[in-house]
């Protein structure tokens, strides 16, 4: 069966550590995607969190791009593959200077136990969620403290989720209160969080992404990613950090 999954090939050049531009060939594939964050799968096995950049030079990859280079060791003169999944996920090949795969060493796995306490990281600008039961029976899904610290998110507040196929779902954000009136909890996406769930037909083991959108300052851009067990457990880079 033919592979539809586009790709494009890039050989590590003087300054690539520092971004990395996506051919212009290939912007056809991105041009309609919203997301600025994309998913970097490599063959560590492991995944990374990395910034999509536009403008005049075009589209490329930035902050958290400098830590994929340094975790794989590239150098000058290898090449790297990226088939791209759509959703700006993306799985990435190394080929070395000898114009072979390049080696790495075998990723030892978490515990399972680790697994399940992971329940969300939280970002500069966005953060990761595991679909748990409890959130697609209860209206609510807590956002982590470092997220909510950095983009002053303290008080109650209206916004805007915008799930995959580009609908908008207005949400109440607001802290848990107690029954004195006084904040005693993180901050939650409260009302409206079962509708947009239950319109996307979340389950137990998605992980949902959230990108705080830099050209509209509530709305929040929501990627679902399906089908995924472990790997995003192994992201080892914040964006921003």
């Amino acid at each position: 069966m033919a592979d539809h999954h586009p790709r494009f090939f890039k050989f590590m050049m003087p300054g690539f550590s520092e971004k990395l531009s996506i051919p212009g060939a290939f912007h056809k594939y991105l041009t309609r995607e919203g997301h600025e964050m994309a998913i970097l799968k490599s063959p560590l096995g492991k995944s990374w969190s990395v910034e999509v950049k536009r403008g005049g030079e075009g589209i490329w990859f930035e902050k958290g791009w400098c830590e994929f280079v340094q975790d794989h060791g590239l150098c000058i003169g290898e090449a790297l593959t990226f088939q791209y999944h759509g959703n700006m996920v993306f799985d990435v090949l190394i080929y070395d200077n000898s114009s072979c795969l390049k080696e790495f060493p075998p990723v030892v796995e978490k515990d399972q136990t680790e697994v399940q306490v992971e329940e969300f990281e939280g970002m500069e600008n966005h953060f990761r969620v595991t679909v748990k039961g409890s959130h697609l029976t209860q209206n609510f899904m807590n956002i982590p403290r470092e997220f909510q610290l950095k983009n002053g998110l303290e008080g109650s507040t209206k916004m805007t989720l915008r799930d995959p196929k580009g609908r908008s779902w207005p949400v109440v954000i607001t802290p848990e209160m107690g029954k004195d009136g006084s904040k005693k909890g993180p901050i939650r996406i409260m009302t409206g969080w079962l509708q947009f769930a239950k319109a996307n037909s979340l389950e137990e083991g998605n992980v949902c992404i959230f990108d705080l959108s830099s050209a509209e300052k509530d709305v929040m851009n929501v990627r679902i990613l399906r089908g995924y067990t472990s790997w995003y457990v192994h992201c080892l880079c914040s964006v921003g950090v």
